[in-house]
């Protein structure tokens, strides 16, 4: 493990010296991420929560019209049965799926905003090559 942290050190000075635009975008995404994905957790918890008390309670539902099905054949109440069953589905997959818009807007954010300082990143670069050509000056300094 000593040797990792120190490994990640030493790379992190290298890149500094190399390019301190590139070790400040580093940080930036690592501390973008590190924010985005523990708001996120916390978030995903409550879903998660949410989507495992509705299976349950589906679960329970399922249950009970399965044990219920010859009672159910025998009053001849099928669309009552198959309507409950649609209800509670409905709800299940609602659940769901706002789970999975929330876990994919936290990757959007991630990614968009480490991409867009990139781009800024390059462009900035490449500027400072062209007018260095411009001007005369040798690359690199």
């Amino acid at each position: 493990m000593l040797y990792y942290v120190t490994a990640f050190i030493f790379a992190f000075i290298a890149v500094f010296y190399v390019n301190y635009r590139l070790a400040l975008f580093l940080i930036i995404v690592g501390v973008i991420s590190l924010l985005v994905s523990s708001k996120m957790s916390n978030r995903l918890a409550v879903l998660e929560k949410n989507v495992s008390d509705e299976n349950e309670t589906f679960m329970a539902k399922v249950k009970d019209l399965i044990s219920g099905f010859s009672i159910i054949k025998s009053y001849k109440v099928e669309n009552e049965g198959k309507r409950l069953f649609s209800s509670e589905n409905k709800v299940v997959e609602n659940k769901k799926r706002s789970r999975r818009i929330s876990l994919s807007r936290g990757f959007f954010w991630i990614s968009h905003a480490g991409w867009g300082y990139f781009i800024w990143l390059v462009s900035d670069m490449e500027w400072e090559v062209f007018s260095r050509r411009c001007n005369g000056s040798s690359f690199p300094e």
